[in-house]
């Protein structure tokens, strides 16, 4: 398990994060999202024990990663949001030295090549390679020694859909091995394809942090009905409690689940004719731009 309590980090005046509170449990991919300088970073240098915070406690697998270190640190795979190795060395050199560092034989430094998909690109100086190559590195890096808990920040920074697609394959393994994820990302669809739960930060606190479906259900559905003509939206009295909008010849209600129905019901008993109709969930990026845009920084979970 991950515990922050109470966490605030200042440097100088600037406060980075305030009063930070959440718990993630074993098999949770938590996704930290919120604009720059929201505190995502800085939340997950202070977990890997790059950052020593101001006050208030963080607990990695039990360990505090200032007051133990070692211990902390040996449950811990990180990826900086700049990934930076000696131009001169080759891939396979950088991987064989942190294997080296953390204990793992060399038969995990292959099976991490085959997982980010590395082979044709080991012996090459890391001066030659991309920016997406040297994300595949980094994370190679990171997943080293099957750590319990994954700290990734931009982690789909310049990859491309082979390197997507294999980062996804590892979160995929740690959920379902009942390991940690944490990753900050600026691509809220990251959110939809690899979490399982958001914390959503603003100027260095805590909105939300919530389940993506339970995020979901906080906001209503839309109801799209396709109609004739945009007068339905004045002359049904039954709408008057629910946010509706005339667009591309459908009138487009919100409403929850329950009311559909009855919307339906108002808008032919006013006489409008409907010609057809479907559901719209909202994804995760309207949910958190909605959250942000509401919020004044106060902390809700």
């Amino acid at each position: 398990m991950v515990q922050v309590e109470g966490l605030t980090k200042r440097y100088g005046e600037v406060t980075a994060v305030e009063e930070l509170s959440f718990h993630v449990e074993p098999g949770e991919v938590l996704a930290l999202l919120g604009p720059n300088g929201a505190g995502k970073s800085t939340t997950l240098k202070i977990l890997a024990g790059l950052v020593r915070p101001t006050c208030g406690r963080v607990s990695v697998e039990g360990y505090d990663p200032w007051r133990q270190p070692k211990e902390a640190k040996r449950c811990i795979g990180y990826l900086p949001q700049r990934v930076d190795f000696p131009a001169s060395l080759a891939g396979e050199e950088i991987l064989f030295f942190y294997a080296s560092i953390r204990g793992v034989p060399p038969s995990a430094v292959r099976e991490v090549v085959e997982i980010m998909c590395l082979e044709d690109f080991l012996q090459r100086p890391v001066g030659t390679y991309s920016g997406g190559m040297k994300q595949r590195l980094g994370l190679s890096v990171a997943i080293l020694g099957d750590p319990t808990v994954l700290l990734l920040d931009e982690p789909t920074l310049s990859l491309d859909v082979e390197g997507r697609q294999a980062l996804r394959t590892i979160v995929q393994r740690w959920r379902a091995n009942g390991k940690i994820v944490i990753f900050s990302s600026h691509v809220i669809q990251d959110s939809e394809e690899m979490a399982t739960s958001v914390a959503i930060l603003k100027e260095g606190r805590l909105v939300v942090k919530d389940g993506i479906d339970a995020l979901r259900e906080r906001f209503r559905p839309r109801l799209r009905v396709r109609v004739p003509t945009d007068e339905a939206i004045c002359s049904i009295p039954g709408l008057a409690s629910h946010p509706a909008i005339f667009e591309d010849g459908h009138l487009i209600v919100s409403c929850p689940p329950g009311e559909r129905l009855r919307v339906l019901q108002a808008i032919q008993e006013a006489g409008v004719r409907v010609l057809g109709f479907s559901t719209e969930e909202p994804d995760i990026e309207e949910v958190v731009n909605e959250i942000l845009q509401g919020s004044k920084g106060s902390e809700k979970e």
